[in-house]
């Protein structure tokens, strides 16, 4: 049995680096990045030199790594079934293990072992994986045909797999046989998805990329996504603002979808071209004068999305130069030739934007960007009844304002700056688990306790952020009018007590 020490400076530097990012992308997305062997970073890991393997036992099912054997002279990589040891009480966007060669060597019929040599992959699923237990074992075998394979306590699942990203151990690729090593890995990892060196900064760039245009529907604003809650008149409003794209804007709010509706309504209005863009936290003084040199937006409508991620005291300044018009200067400083058009106008999004972000792009684009918050306000009754016909759920009751939803709703919005989607949200997840229920007054604490959970679950931030007075007032508000029997209010009386 021999102790390794795997861990490598340039892999671990690197990893951090693309870490950063790659948690503001996936969460963004709300999903979470899932790793294996990664906290633990400087600790050494037992191998048996007769095997390959695992000395210790319990490392069999819960690897730490994933081992590959690489036989020297065949030149072919054998990497174990069980890739790492995962927990997945969340929904997983992205996978993190690190992978460490084992050399088996026929002339001694042992197996030989490098420190300081591994690979970290970085596994991006198309779209969100499903919550399961605390005990999840992803796998290989199907590596092949752009599947990773998951295991829980009580299922199997198949998680269909987008791109690859692999971090390399470049200070030990100088020898020929670490060389070798590196190739046929990349080439197994590349067998049916890109695999992305993410050492190369250009490369790193394009995953991430690549990982913010995935379009997914998931947690608090996916699933009121069926349709925006925008309002006919909010759309006349931000269309007279636009002037048909001789204005600028940043449209902000809480409503993702409300967003997306505005966007597609100020598109379907004009006869100039968008080109859309999805903003990275990498983005630097020269992106956006890139962006323009690179991708001929001559005379185009810019649209920049997620523009939360961006730090605008860097970015903004190179395209903002004149109070009365959007100038916008090359990476070298010198203003972009004609040849090469500025675009008609610039559109940025800002979904959840905090209040210390709109001060700092009021203090950089007051003069530059006119501002709409797309909110929609739609009256608690009207918001519920559309919800039932959505889901396809009838009811044969007449009295709504007896409904609970309707009561919740009301309730909410008196206290809290909650968005309609989000509680457009609430009342789904609460339906979906008893869609023949009677929903209103006469409910069963049962019922009424998937209500507070869903309320505990997804507002419970928002709540406690409330002054204290006003926190106790929301709570026992809610279950006075909702009736919440004592079990169930005794989890939402905790919510005055957290600050």
């Amino acid at each position: 049995m021999l102790d390794i020490h795997t861990e490598n400076r340039i892999v671990g530097s690197c990893w951090n680096t693309v870490r950063k990012d790659l948690k503001t992308i996936v969460e963004s997305k709300g999903g979470d990045i899932k790793t294996c062997g990664i906290r633990f970073w400087d600790r050494p890991i037992s191998l048996d030199e007769d095997t390959g393997q695992w000395a210790e036992k319990g490392m069999h099912s819960k690897p730490s790594r994933w081992l590959f054997t690489f036989e020297e002279g065949d030149s072919q990589l054998a990497p174990a079934d069980r890739m790492a040891y995962f927990s997945l009480r969340n929904e997983a966007l992205a996978f993190v293990v690190r992978a460490v060669p084992t050399f088996y060597n026929s002339d001694r019929d042992a197996f030989n072992f490098s420190e300081n040599l591994e690979w970290v992959v970085v596994f991006i699923a198309k779209s969100l994986t499903p919550r399961g237990s605390s005990s999840a074992t992803a796998h290989t075998s199907r590596l092949d045909e752009g599947i990773l394979t998951i295991t829980t306590d009580d299922r199997e699942f198949e998680v269909p797999l987008e791109c690859v990203g692999v971090i390399k151990p470049e200070d030990k690729l100088s020898s020929a046989l670490f060389q070798n090593v590196d190739d046929k890995f990349e080439e197994f990892l590349s067998q049916s998805v890109d695999c992305y060196v993410l050492n190369d900064h250009q490369k790193r760039e394009s995953f991430l990329q690549r990982i913010d245009q995935l379009q997914m529907r998931s947690n608090a604003e996916a699933l009121s996504q069926e349709n925006s809650w925008i309002t006919d008149h909010d759309l006349q409003t931000v269309e007279t603002i636009f002037e048909d794209g001789q204005s600028s804007l940043m449209l902000w709010g809480d409503d993702y979808s409300t967003i997306t509706a505005t966007i597609d309504h100020l598109e379907s209005l004009t006869a100039y071209d968008f080109a859309h863009y999805e903003a990275l936290p990498t983005w630097d003084e020269h992106s956006l004068s890139r962006l323009v040199d690179d991708e001929n937006l001559g005379n185009k409508i810019v649209c920049v999305h997620g523009s939360e991620r961006l730090d605008p005291e860097l970015v903004l300044p190179a395209i903002l130069s004149r109070p009365s018009n959007i100038e916008l200067k090359a990476a070298d400083g010198n203003e972009v030739t004609e040849a090469n058009q500025k675009p008609r106008c610039w559109i940025f999004t800002g979904h959840h934007l905090e209040h210390s972000q709109i001060r700092r792009w009021h203090r950089v684009a007051h003069h530059h960007l006119k501002w709409f918050r797309c909110e929609a306000t739609v009256p608690p009754t009207e918001a519920v009844q559309r919800i039932y016909q959505e889901e396809g759920i009838q009811t044969s009751s007449t009295n709504w304002f007896d409904n609970l939803f309707v009561i919740m709703w009301e309730e909410l919005i008196a206290y809290l700056p909650v968005s309609p989607e989000l509680l457009a949200t609430i009342v789904r997840k609460t339906l979906r688990q008893d869609p023949s229920g009677t929903w209103d007054l006469d409910a069963t604490p049962i019922q009424k306790g998937i209500i507070v959970r869903e309320i505990e679950s997804r507002l419970s931030p928002m709540i406690a952020s409330l002054a204290s007075e006003s926190r106790k007032q929301c709570v026992n508000s809610l279950i006075s009018t909702l009736e919440i029997p004592q079990a169930q209010g005794q989890k939402l009386i905790f919510l005055t007590r957290i600050l």
